[in-house]
């Protein structure tokens, strides 16, 4: 979780991740409010249907009214009154569909009412000053909880003698019919005493209407101008005042539902989201592949630092990066190369003479143990020789030590060429060299002695003299004489001092001579306490 691979992944992610969440955000409030364009444009657009066809049916109405009120029979029948005036206004309120038909005098009393035809000579709701303003408006009146749209016409024989009104009740097949004309939602709805509000008649659903009740109950103005929240949809609307005072005061509130509108978008909508959603899931391999492009050379570098610290130089980190990433690798393998020469070279140097370039005493013991490691049959030795040069130090003392250091680099040129590929020459000490030969078989020891005694009678050029070289060879065989490097190179010295001492070309390591320098250091031990 703290790898600086998922922290990139998570940074590029998370970058593209709200770049996208804020993309679809802004395109989702656009598309909304394309959708609260198209619905006010058709909010407009209904209103003025709304207002046309509702002006339209005002005067239609009002020709009913007029048309009723020239007819002779119900003239005779007004003069007449009682149930023959009953009659003849029920027959023709039913030959214009209206639901209720009323008939006043001019003092505003009843004369007939098809619904109510107990108050025949009662006071009519409406004044009588306020009865010609339905001829000309739009009038509602609630009669016995039931609010209807009124229109009037005078009764003329030829004056003026009365009035007839005809009642068209507010009820869902009215808002219908408007709805369908308008394309819109239609309520209807009355200002109480109380002046709240309470639907009269509604093309909305249930649940709609329902919530639209309670909210209008609650309100003692209108606000449903704008948008409304009912139900589970949310609905634009525009409210137009259709009659006041002197009747009931009533509104028509037109609506659309945005989520429907919205809903006409859903399809392209999921399309958007599909394509956000594949989006975002290439932006995840995408982050994915760019967090282990970047963090690769560095995972490279880490695996490549733990390779190091445990000594190997040999593999370079190959990678194809550009930039600064790129740099960085082959400034790194540089490095490494770089070590590697430098460790090598100390290597080198601590295991090999730096005069002669040949092994020093350390790294031939090294090299004698692993040939024991890999020692052949038992017919076959393994030999360690040890030959020291005679009268080295008067050369030296003589010509110089850079006269002694060409000599002993002529002198280790030609061990190497005498040993051969197979055998192994090396610088033990300042005069001193060892030999280790593998695979030696026991009878041609001597013959190996007498090869590497004889190489020394060419003589050397040095400062122009001639100089002849001898040594002196001491000789140790594996299993014979020891059984670890270091046994077998104190034997083999040791085997070479005895040739010294007895002025021999070599000899080859017995108990004795073991025995004999034991007896010489303890000789000298108690001489020395003696001497005190």
């Amino acid at each position: 979780m703290h790898s600086l691979q998922f922290r990139i992944f998570a940074l590029v992610f998370g970058l593209l991740l709200l770049i996208q969440s804020a993309s679809l955000f802004l395109l989702y409030r656009k598309v909304q409010e394309q959708a609260v364009q198209t619905v006010n444009a058709r909010l407009d657009s209904g209103r003025r249907v709304f207002v046309d066809q509702f002006e339209t049916r005002r005067k239609t109405l009002a020709i009913y009214a007029q048309t009723l009120a020239k007819d002779f029979g119900l003239l005779e029948a007004f003069n007449e009154g009682g149930r023959s005036l009953l009659h003849a206004l029920d027959k023709r309120r039913r030959r214009v569909e209206a639901d209720i038909a009323v008939a006043v005098d001019m003092k505003g009393r009843i004369r007939a009412d098809t619904m109510r035809s107990g108050l025949a000579g009662r006071p009519f709701e409406l004044a009588t000053d306020a009865i010609p303003y339905a001829a000309e408006h739009i009038l509602f009146l609630n009669l016995s909880g039931t609010t209807y749209e009124f229109t009037a016409a005078p009764l003329l024989a030829p004056n003026r003698v009365g009035w007839v009104l005809l009642g068209f009740r507010l009820n869902d097949a009215i808002a219908q019919h408007f709805g369908a004309l308008s394309s819109l939602d239609v309520t209807f709805l009355e200002q109480g005493n109380d002046s709240r509000w309470q639907p009269l008649a509604s093309t909305l659903p249930a649940g709609a209407l329902s919530a639209l009740g309670r909210d209008a109950t609650t309100a003692n103005a209108l606000p449903f101008n704008g948008s409304i929240k009912l139900g589970r949809e949310t609905y634009l609307g525009q409210d137009i005042e259709l009659g006041g005072a002197p009747g009931q005061r009533v509104t028509a509130l037109l609506q659309s539902s945005e989520s429907a509108a919205l809903a006409d978008y859903s399809s392209w909508w999921w399309q958007i989201v599909e394509v956000f959603g594949i989006a975002l899931l290439l932006s995840i391999l995408g982050a994915w592949l760019l967090a282990r492009g970047v963090t690769k050379p560095v995972r490279l570098l880490l695996e490549q630092t733990s390779a190091i610290e445990a000594g190997n130089y040999a593999e370079p980190i190959t990678v194809q990066q550009c930039g600064e990433l790129g740099q960085l690798v082959d400034k790194f393998n540089r490095m490494q190369e770089a070590i590697a020469k430098r460790e090598a070279s100390i290597r080198h140097h601590a295991q090999h003479d730096d005069l002669t370039g040949l092994p020093n005493r350390s790294h031939l013991e090294h090299l004698i143990g692993q040939s024991l490691q890999q020692r052949g049959s038992s017919k076959q030795r393994l030999a360690v020789m040890v030959m020291g040069l005679d009268r080295f130090k008067d050369i030296n003392d003589t010509l110089g030590y850079e006269a002694g250091d060409r000599l002993l680099c002529e002198v280790s040129q030609r061990l190497c060429e005498i040993a051969g590929s197979n055998n192994v020459a090396a610088r033990v000490g300042g005069d001193e060299f060892g030999i280790l030969l593998n695979n030696v078989k026991l009878r041609d020891v001597p013959g190996e002695l007498t090869r590497f005694a004889t190489a020394f009678t060419s003589p050397y050029q040095a400062d122009g003299l001639t100089l002849h070289l001898s040594a002196r060879i001491g000789l140790a065989c594996y299993p014979d004489h020891g059984h670890d490097a270091a046994i077998l190179l104190r034997h083999a010295d040791m085997a070479k001092w005895t040739a010294k001492q007895h002025r021999l070309p070599y000899a080859i390591y017995d108990g004795s001579q073991d025995r004999f320098s034991r007896l010489r250091l303890s000789l000298l031990g108690e001489l020395q306490q003696a001497i005190q």
